[in-house]
């Protein structure tokens, strides 16, 4: 996150991806009855609380063109999880955001995300990715 932040990429995480992250968690602590994941939901807590980025949720003017951008995707690609789905969605209906950094390998060079970025965001550029050094 540092290495964004010298960069001058201003952090948002998906309102979405803040309660997966938190869930999975929980989950797993209690898998083995354990508080293993403790200090990362609270280090997750101080995060958010310094601004080390924003969370954020789909804006009333960006209701529309989210709602088109899930049917959109969903059509082009139905092996995407419909949480992914949402979380595309949303990245690629903020104005402000050109990227979406993730893990989940089938959401990289993904067609059908690609088809539908060109189709509704013309020009804009956005993309997914796991390293935003790489071009």
């Amino acid at each position: 996150m540092r290495w964004l932040r010298n960069q001058d990429y201003r952090l948002k995480v998906s309102a979405l991806s803040v309660g997966e992250f938190v869930n999975e968690l929980v989950e797993d602590n209690e898998k083995d009855n354990s508080t293993k994941n403790d200090n990362m939901i609270y280090d997750f807590y101080n995060m958010v609380k310094a601004k080390e980025f924003r969370i954020c949720r789909v804006e009333k003017s960006e209701l529309s063109l989210f709602s088109k951008l899930i049917g959109e995707i969903s059509c082009r690609d139905y092996r995407i999880h419909a949480t992914d789905v949402l979380i595309v969605a949303q990245g690629m209906a903020d104005g402000d955001c050109c990227g979406l950094l993730t893990f989940e390998g089938k959401l990289h060079n993904n067609k059908g995300i690609d088809e539908v970025r060109k189709d509704t965001l013309m020009e804009r550029k956005f993309r997914v990715t796991d390293d935003p050094r790489k071009k």
